[in-house]
């Protein structure tokens, strides 16, 4: 832990392993856009400090969204900066020895404290800036009080991926605009197969497969020409590659859909390719196989291959 009794200034240094700065640390400036953060699985649930209690050493947790000031970050993407509660001058603190397990905190902002150095990058990983541990949602547990820690990265680890919303200011937000029409996603291999969820099961993790058409709700899909999510009609699925860039044979799947992440921005391309928006990777029929219950995989983009036309 770290002592802030101020008038000793080496006790803060020596306490955070950092004796051998040429300068004191020294109070952070503020920057960066204020929102919530939540974990992918759960856009009700939110990164919250334990209590409202803004004093060194609070535990930060997961709890139920609640538009409280406890639940406002502010937070930089693509830049190693703090991760501050605003308006409180306290940051997510990773303490000074970070390992797996270790519980996340807030502590008093510095500007050159290394626990407090973070990098929200592409893969909406929160990530310590000079160390590979990642902010992660504790087993997986999404229940209110469950205390947060770093963990080794791991892209594709759904309990390190964490998705910015809006600031909690009490205001109501608007409706969103009405989806598209419906529609099945025919393969170019055969027309009268479709892409389609596994068992009609709308969870996170269900596959994406090739199966007759049958006009079923495990067949209609909401999407736009150009830049759109994919998701299933009148669910809160989308079609999902699990990163922003997922290795050649990784399979589809569903996962409920977050606006602006990686893994679910697609393009509907002028020749029918449905292309991640994040790298050159297209939807594809696994082998060309057009069995019932082939899982959908992702593979590079080729013109006029048809297992990767979608009409």
């Amino acid at each position: 832990m770290y002592s802030l009794n101020g008038l000793v200034a080496a006790t803060l240094l020596l306490s955070n392993g950092l004796g051998g700065l040429a300068s004191p640390l020294v109070p952070r400036q503020k920057v960066g856009p204020v929102g919530t953060l939540h974990p992918i699985s759960s856009s009700e649930k939110c990164i919250d400090v334990r209590g409202a209690a803004f004093e060194n050493g609070t535990a930060v947790q997961i709890f139920d969204c609640n538009g409280s000031d406890a639940q406002n970050w502010m937070i930089q993407r693509g830049v190693a900066g703090h991760i501050e509660v605003e308006g409180t001058g306290f940051c997510l603190d990773a303490g000074s020895s970070p390992a797996n397990g270790v519980g996340m905190k807030i502590w008093q902002c510095f500007d050159n404290l290394p626990a407090q150095q973070w990098t929200y990058n592409s893969d909406n990983q929160i990530k310590l800036a000079d160390k590979d541990f990642c902010l992660d949602l504790t087993d997986g547990n999404s229940g209110n009080s469950n205390q947060l820690q770093i963990w080794e990265c791991s892209t594709g680890n759904r309990n390190q991926v964490w998705l910015e919303g809006p600031p909690g200011n009490g205001e109501s937000t608007p409706p969103p605009p009405p989806p598209p029409t419906s529609r099945a996603l025919h393969s170019n291999v055969d027309g009268s197969k479709c892409m389609d969820v596994e068992g009609a099961v709308f969870a996170n993790g269900t596959p994406v497969q090739i199966f007759d058409c049958n006009g079923s709700n495990a067949q209609q899909w909401t999407l736009t020409d150009g830049n759109t999510k994919v998701q299933v009609a009148g669910t809160n699925f989308c079609l999902d590659a699990t990163s922003a860039n997922p290795a050649n044979g990784a399979g589809m799947k569903i996962w409920e859909c977050f606006d602006g992440l990686a893994a679910q921005s697609w393009t509907y391309t002028d020749s029918h390719h449905l292309q991640l928006q994040s790298s050159a990777k297209c939807i594809d029929m696994t082998n060309g196989d057009t069995t019932n219950g082939n899982q959908l995989q992702v593979f590079d983009c080729f013109d006029g291959n048809n297992n990767q036309i979608w009409n």
